[in-house]
């Protein structure tokens, strides 16, 4: 067997189809390591979906007390706890006033957070 033969039957048991020419081969392998650095740079759109988090999104996170690495789930149920803890009927540890206006903030930090990740 010639190298060209040796190096068809490699790429046909490894991809599954022969590579038309030795080009073509250079291309696919510059086009993929230039999505690699890309994606390992954060220059990607795909890693970049949710790094791109304005000061808003990360106060309604620290305001849940999560994590911005946090999901949709963690989320429901830290806005479920703190609901519970600031309502201004169940809160006793603190007037009406104080409770109403930390429910307030919480709500409108779930409501964000939800929007965040409905994008």
């Amino acid at each position: 067997m010639t190298e060209d033969e040796i190096n068809a039957d490699w790429e046909k048991r490894t991809f599954g189809t022969p590579l038309k020419d030795k080009k073509e081969a250079q291309v696919e392998s510059a086009e993929y390591l230039d999505f690699l650095n890309k994606f390992l740079s954060g220059k990607s759109e795909i890693r970049n979906q949710k790094s791109e988090i304005d000061s808003k999104t990360i106060n309604a996170f620290k305001t849940l007390e999560l994590p911005i690495t946090a999901t949709l789930r963690e989320v429901r149920t830290a806005y479920r706890r703190l609901a519970k803890k600031y309502h201004p009927d169940t809160a006793k540890k603190m007037s009406a006033k104080t409770a109403a206006e930390k429910f307030g903030t919480v709500a409108l930090a779930y409501k964000k957070l939800e929007l965040y990740f409905k994008k």
